[in-house]
């Protein structure tokens, strides 16, 4: 490792705080957040006593969290006031706010409930200590945290279009990158930091070479790519004029270098929720989103119910290529064993230290981690996959259901599709994607401000209704049925023709 890894490591807070000096706090937390994702190295990671883990996933987020707190209370530097910020921290509504606190606290009632050890049909089991209460609740904190600024600081119109053309624009840089690496080699961490960390087996295909640039998998990369296409297109149905036709390019150079990316799954999934973003209409939109979040947050369920085709998509996947079906059938059989060790115990799971492993009779490994949903259930329960996924899906559901009193522009829609995107990506693949977690965050907010919206217009409507009630018990004569415009008391009116008689 070169000693250009330490110096983007010490150098990136500085470069964080100058966006949010020179630009304000959203585009802060967008660049701070998406640059960071994209191209700080993996490595060096930092483990300092009872401190977080310095690496590139805890970096951005503590920038991000600690110059728009700065900005916010004005103690160094003042936000815009054109920025519109919700205030607190945690979501007005209820059920989020346990899905958060759940989701983060929940791993302390897997700890307690995976004491026991010893030897088992299927191996040795290892007990948990107490101790792995912090590293199980680390693993979420900072994405938590990522939700909590995007929900914040970005979920106004403004906050939402300045995440997108921040991924759109660095779908531009990312994609020339990813061509580079397809032609050459996925070697670009090696000559820039020095990291070796490639397996060659995974990256080699037959018409080149499968991009990693700066992640940690090209699957990674590639469903980042098509995530940057969805985005430019939201923005160029956004935009008016010039804009439009800048942001038209920008579409199409991102799609354009999605092909390279060698994933097929990103590829399908690029270009099937281009199309919905570029051709579909608002309703449509979001009766897709809605309908996607509700099969995401079920999976687990219909995956044990056997109600998801899997013998028909390994059949469709062995149309391409006998690699890829023989790939996708691996991934259901090991999702198949994980569902069965995570229904011995479907609650708070197993926790961590190879206890949620499948084994064989003989010890040894029966199954790989790689959907997100599996290794969520297993180790740590249904109830954090309820927690985790809700925060997820549930804001996109909202957003169908008031979408006729629902401001809804191709803004929020595009946000929506991206989060689509991210979670089908979770059925397949484990790797932490923060725009995922920002991106529902920024949902959340949007759904917030439609309800605070509709209560607001009904509590006002309410009151008039009642103003309307009381001045008509008065005696007082009411013109129109908005709020009560009073012509004068009734009875006055009687004794001054009293008077004339």
């Amino acid at each position: 490792m070169t000693e250009i890894a330490y110096i983007a490591m010490v150098a990136f807070p500085f470069m964080s705080m100058l966006v949010f000096l020179r630009f304000g706090v959203q585009h802060g937390i967008a660049w701070t957040v998406i640059i960071g994702f994209l191209f700080l190295p993996l490595s060096p990671t930092l483990n300092l006593p009872l401190l977080p883990t310095v690496n590139r996933t805890s970096v951005p987020v503590v920038c991000a969290l600690l110059f728009a707190t700065l900005m916010m209370r004005g103690r160094a530097w003042k936000a815009s006031t054109s920025e519109q910020f919700l205030p607190g921290w945690l979501p007005t509504n209820k059920i989020l706010s346990v899905f958060a606190v759940v989701a983060v606290t929940s791993s302390t009632l897997t700890i307690l409930t995976n004491r026991d050890s010893g030897s088992t049909p299927f191996g040795f089991l290892q007990a948990t200590e107490l101790t792995d209460i912090g590293a199980m609740t680390y693993e979420l904190l900072f994405p938590v945290l990522l939700l909590l600024l995007g929900r914040r600081f970005l979920s106004d119109e403004n906050g939402a279009l300045i995440f997108l053309k921040v991924v759109g624009l660095m779908g531009v840089a990312y994609g020339a990158l990813i061509v580079l690496e397809w032609r050459l080699s996925p070697m670009l961490k090696f000559w820039v930091y020095g990291i070796w960390d490639i397996n060659w087996v995974l990256a080699t295909r037959s018409s080149g070479f499968r991009p990693v640039v700066f992640m940690q998998s090209g699957l990674q990369a590639s469903i980042f790519q098509a995530m940057a296409s969805i985005a430019a297109i939201a923005v160029f149905r956004a935009s008016n004029g010039g804009d439009r036709t800048l942001w038209r390019f920008i579409a199409l150079f991102c799609l354009a270098c999605l092909p390279f990316t060698q994933s097929m799954a990103a590829i399908i999934l690029g270009f099937g929720f281009s199309l919905v973003a570029f051709f579909g209409s608002k309703r449509q939109i979001l009766i897709i989103v809605a309908l996607i979040a509700g099969f995401v947050f079920t999976y687990p369920v219909l995956r044990m119910a056997e109600v998801v085709p899997t013998t028909q998509m390994v059949s469709a996947a062995r149309v391409v290529s006998d690699t890829r079906a023989g790939s996708l059938a691996f991934r259901f059989q090991s999702e198949d064993r994980y569902i069965d060790r995570a229904l011995i115990r479907p609650f708070f799971g197993w926790g961590q230290r190879e206890r949620d492993m499948p084994r064989t009779a003989d010890g040894e490994r029966a199954a790989i981690p790689d959907s997100n949903w599996s290794i969520i259930t297993t180790q740590r329960g249904f109830v954090a996959f309820v927690a985790i996924y809700g925060l997820f899906t549930l804001p996109t559901i909202v957003l169908w259901r008031k979408r006729r009193v629902a401001p809804i522009n191709h803004v929020v829609l595009g946000l929506s599709l991206i989060v689509c995107v991210a979670l089908l990506d979770k059925l397949l693949n484990s790797f932490f994607t923060p725009i995922l977690w920002i991106g529902s965050g920024a949902l959340i907010g949007v759904a917030e401000r439609v309800v605070l919206k509709e209560s607001t217009e009904a509590a006002a409507e309410r009151r008039a209704a009642l103003e309307i009630e009381r001045s008509r018990r008065r005696g007082k004569v009411v013109i129109g049925p908005s709020a009560p415009k009073l012509q004068g008391d009734v009875r006055v009116k009687h004794s001054l023709a009293h008077k004339r008689r």
